[in-house]
């Protein structure tokens, strides 16, 4: 029981710090990517949504075991 509890609590910490190292570089890149000229946004914004679509099609087929189902579940809840 106190393995159990271990492994609990270094995935929790594992988790956190996934999260944290996830969270500085989204807010470093954000800081360094430069913005679109205005006449080029429309299509800039086009082509984000485009490959954003693409990172969740890839991340989804990359998911096997329990993620798996609880994102199918997620998805099969979800309030549109």
């Amino acid at each position: 029981m106190d393995q159990v509890r271990c492994n609990q609590f270094r995935l929790m910490r594992m988790n956190q710090a996934l999260f944290a190292f996830v969270d500085a570089l989204t807010k470093t890149f954000l800081t360094c990517v430069l913005e679109p000229a205005a006449d080029a946004k429309a299509q800039a914004v086009a082509r984000t949504k485009e490959r954003y679509n693409q990172l969740l099609k890839s991340a989804g087929r990359a998911m096997v075991g329990e993620a798996k189902f609880a994102l199918e579940d997620l998805v099969a809840n979800v309030d549109v």
